[in-house]
């Protein structure tokens, strides 16, 4: 690492960097599934992260009429997409408002971080939606 002029460090780069081809990035297996343990539940579910395509009907699917997105709607569809194993279907949301929001948030913000989505990428996107109304 070095210090730049502004006296942040800067990582290193490797001394060749392989620059990958398309074929590289649409081969790569980057889907990447996790088992989390739900003390509540005393066991586990398997839990898979999100395709860019899946992310997107997701927020989709969440958002109303009027362009808003509806986060409470937007978690539980996390939960049943991402959980996978056991199957959950979306007309189990009503069931799933009555399970511990404990055990839910702990495994919802698990699919989130394999995702890459954050709960502040959230908040702006309901930010650029509140923004477009």
């Amino acid at each position: 690492m070095s210090e730049n002029g502004n006296g942040h460090v800067a990582e290193a780069e490797p001394e060749t960097v392989k620059i990958l081809s398309v074929m590289d990035i649409l081969s790569a297996a980057d889907i990447t599934e996790e088992v989390v343990y739900v003390p509540e539940w005393n066991g586990s579910v398997r839990i898979r992260a999100f395709t860019k395509g899946r992310q997107q009907e997701l927020r989709g699917m969440a958002t109303d009429q009027r362009g808003k997105l509806d986060t409470e709607k937007l978690e539980l569809q996390l939960f049943i997409y991402g959980v996978i194993e056991p199957k959950f279907v979306p007309i189990q949301m009503t069931e799933l408002r009555e399970k511990s929001a404990g055990a839910l948030d702990r495994v919802i913000k698990r699919i989130m971080a394999i995702s890459g989505l954050s709960e502040e990428s959230i908040a702006e996107a309901e930010k650029s939606d509140a923004d477009r109304s």
